[in-house]
């Protein structure tokens, strides 16, 4: 019976992949004026199937849509302003910061910017413009790397995967982001294991309205 289960889920989440990527669900709108765009008033909307092995919400179903905005900026503990991203989800919000310094975009949550040693561990670091075969290192502990390569999304022929990992304590990120020029992140897939516990979320952009 277990198995039954098993293989009816793993049909589903095959199908339901392989139809979300060959088709075009974007709705026609305003790209940005920024490479990256990082403008207060941008909003991005994203379809999300959440295949996790255990999940933190098991009452709101597996897809679901996160509405991400800029809402303003805020002054960090260093007495310099971040821009803050708003990120909704069926269940509540979620806060980041991302800042710009120089060619590089430093990610920051709630929890890890409270301390001028937290700011210098940013939880995400981008450097651009982003090319093909372009590697970095993050700044945690442990393994933190990122590497680019072109790979075309959807009718986005243009656009790049950043892919990263990250090897930590008990902890392991295998995260890729499909970037679009003038539009952002296209495309996310969450792959993390934490203390043995795996999060798997793919992530579409279904409709975007930039500055």
């Amino acid at each position: 019976m277990k198995q039954s289960i098993l293989m009816s889920f793993q049909i589903f989440l095959i199908g339901f992949l392989l139809s979300s990527c060959g088709k075009d669900t974007i709705k026609p709108t305003v790209e940005a004026t920024e490479y990256f765009p990082n403008k207060v008033g941008n909003y991005w909307e994203y379809n999300v199937y959440d295949s996790s092995q255990i999940r933190e919400h098991p009452n709101v179903p597996r897809q679901y849509t996160v509405k991400v905005t800029i809402t303003g900026t805020k002054r960090l503990v260093d007495d310099k302003d971040a821009v803050v991203w708003n990120y909704e989800y069926p269940w509540g919000n979620e806060i980041k910061y991302y800042r710009n310094s120089g060619d590089t975009i430093k990610v920051y949550d709630t929890i890890y910017s409270k301390t001028l040693t937290d700011l210098l561990y940013p939880r995400l670091l981008f450097i651009r413009p982003f090319f093909d075969k372009q590697e970095w290192a993050g700044k945690l502990l442990w393994v933190d790397s990122f590497f680019v390569k072109e790979d075309a999304v959807l009718n986005f022929k243009n656009s790049l995967l950043i892919s990263r990992k990250y090897s930590g304590q008990g902890t392991y990120d295998f995260d890729n982001f499909w970037f679009e020029e003038r539009i952002g992140f296209i495309k996310i897939h969450r792959d993390e294991i934490i203390q043995g516990i795996r999060t798997n979320e793919l992530w579409q952009l279904k409709y975007y309205n930039l500055k």
